[in-house]
């Protein structure tokens, strides 16, 4: 599940998102993690599944103007379409 914000403190459109630890870890970009951070991530989601509990990551993506203006035009043409 995604949701794309504009940040009103400093204006840049932000991408969230939130799944199963496998799902967010295949799409994090390897260069622009910490690795030692994930290492606490994976530990901490292992116990917690251990202990019966249910976990979700959360990862977030600055997203550039352009882009922005791409996928609203695509929405609005998905939206032609249906009528």
């Amino acid at each position: 599940m995604s949701v794309l914000v504009k940040d009103p403190m400093d204006g840049h459109y932000k991408l969230f998102i939130k799944g199963a630890d496998s799902t967010i870890e295949e799409r994090l970009d390897p260069d622009a993690n910490d690795a030692e951070m994930l290492k606490h991530a994976r530990i901490f989601a292992t116990n917690a599944s251990k202990m019966g509990l249910r976990t979700l990551y959360i990862a977030m993506k600055l997203i550039d103007e352009k882009q922005v203006q791409e996928f609203f035009e695509k929405i609005e043409e998905a939206e032609n379409c249906i009528q």
